[in-house]
């Protein structure tokens, strides 16, 4: 039962594998028809639950949920195409080189190789040129990075 297949992390079955808005476009499909289906099939606390208020899939339920996409395809379960590097990504420290005035939702950032990236934050209003924040890379062929974590609270401190 907690046998692990070809291409699965290796994890016990209780482990966090990842969030539902990354499973969701690691399937390809939207993620409203991907939540439909977990309150279908899946149950709370056993194949899913909530880490830091957002929807994490556990290991043991995202092996299901590949297995409800196959019978709602009509295809067999090895055949459900999962890109396994979505939502595993490590998080970068970046520096902050520029905040947009005019677009208050981007700053733009250095990463340590010196390559310039923009970072999509919510509002730019409190950071100031210098701040080092944490981010993820874009999922799929987006280019704008994602702030991860809070903002901060007042101008240039966190």
């Amino acid at each position: 039962m907690n046998e692990v297949k070809e291409g699965m992390i290796k994890q016990s079955m209780g482990d966090w594998a990842r969030e539902e808005e990354a499973f969701a476009v690691a399937l390809g499909l939207k993620r409203e028809k991907l939540s439909s289906l977990r309150k279908e099939h899946l149950e709370e606390g056993e194949h899913w639950g909530k880490v830091s208020g957002r929807i994490t899939y556990r290991v043991g339920g995202e092996v299901k949920m590949r297995g409800v996409v196959a019978l709602l395809l009509g295809i067999e379960e090895k055949e459900v195409v999962v890109d396994e590097e979505i939502g595993r990504e490590e998080l970068e420290d970046l520096e902050v080189l520029r905040v947009f005035p005019v677009n208050r939702r981007l700053v733009e950032c250095g990463r340590d190789n010196g390559e310039v990236v923009r970072v999509t934050v919510g509002d730019n209003v409190n950071f100031l040129k210098g701040m080092v924040l944490k981010a993820r890379p874009p999922w799929g062929s987006g280019r704008l990075w994602v702030l991860v974590g809070r903002r901060p609270r007042w101008r240039g401190k966190w």
